[in-house]
């Protein structure tokens, strides 16, 4: 989560009008791999609702375009979103004058790793390797068979090494063999899930099939 005072440190050099940095883009809890944005302004907004546009920065993957609405603290909540970890670009845009009033830049790869396997089963070891002192391990794909349900319509799978941190991943159709691309970590853990087509999600299975 966001330093509290930092921002506030922040708000003593913002000027009093309200401009497109004066926005924090964050992310709430939600199941499985979802993600749920939460969108503070240091200035008061009274719209009941806004419309939100995320940019990938770092790929050429889809703009994702969702809304968020006013809560009693006067925070702005997305609906949960299935959407592949990335670093995006976060617009936050009046619906009567299609301005952008807020952006900011969120990986939610950083974040929603961690919020995700609270929710999902503990993670699979898939590589184990000895770590010899100052000894790089050479690149090298791992591979993951995935035991999911016949009714699933879509799977999101994760890779993290020892200190949880966002390796790869896959999202998109079930499959029953997925390759990563070139990981040089000695230890290597998997976690994911997958989605039906009402919405619904649960913890998927996987094993390393190296």
């Amino acid at each position: 989560m966001r330093n509290p005072f930092l921002c506030a440190l922040i708000l003593l050099f913002l000027p009093t009008t309200l401009t497109a940095a004066d926005f924090i883009a964050d992310v709430a809890s939600a199941d499985c791999t979802k993600t749920r944005l939460s969108l503070d302004f240091f200035s008061t907004q009274v719209q009941p609702s806004l419309a939100v546009r995320l940019t990938p920065t770092r790929t050429s993957g889809q703009t994702v375009l969702t809304s968020a609405t006013r809560t009693g603290d006067g925070r702005y909540l997305s609906p949960v979103l299935v959407m592949p970890f990335a670093e995006y670009r976060v617009e936050a845009i009046d619906p009567g004058t299609q301005q952008v009033i807020g952006r900011d830049v969120l990986d939610t790869a950083l974040i929603v790793t961690v919020l995700a396997r609270k929710s999902l089963r503990t993670p699979v070891q898939v590589r184990r390797e000895p770590r010899l002192a100052d000894t790089p391990r050479p690149a090298g794909t791992v591979h993951i068979q995935p035991n999911y349900d016949r009714g699933a319509s879509r799977l999101h799978i994760i890779l993290v090494n020892d200190a949880g941190v966002f390796l790869d991943q896959y999202f998109g159709k079930p499959v029953p063999l997925w390759e990563s691309r070139p990981i040089s970590a000695f230890n290597v853990y998997a976690l994911g899930a997958q989605y039906y087509p009402n919405g619904t999600c649960r913890a998927i299975p996987l094993r390393s099939a190296d």
